[in-house]
């Protein structure tokens, strides 16, 4: 019994040192794809800063056909407050103010 106990844990004991050898080399891949990426990406961004700095400001203007004035919106007359005033006391019955 002991020694069966024993072959059964050396089974299992080696198998998971067998997953956790998989599982250190995944994430060893993984972090040297993401090493990989970032290293691609900043050479991109280095690029395209040199490419920006050499082209000049007016590579970032704003398209003409966007520049359109907008017309101008109505100005709505406003009437002096005191003729609303007299016009309210028409409106209100005798004896209410």
């Amino acid at each position: 019994m002991w020694k069966r106990r024993s072959l059964l844990r050396a089974a299992v004991n080696e198998r998971l040192a067998a997953a956790a050898e998989e599982i250190f080399a995944l994430v060893e891949r993984t972090i040297a794809e993401y090493e990989e990426e970032v290293y691609r990406c900043k050479a991109e961004s280095q690029r395209r800063q040199q490419l920006g700095s050499g082209v000049g400001i007016h590579w970032f203007s704003p398209d003409p056909r966007l520049m359109q004035t907008v017309p101008e919106t109505p100005q709505i007359k406003e009437e002096p407050s005191e003729l609303c005033l007299a016009r309210e006391e028409e409106l209100l019955p005798e004896g209410s103010l």
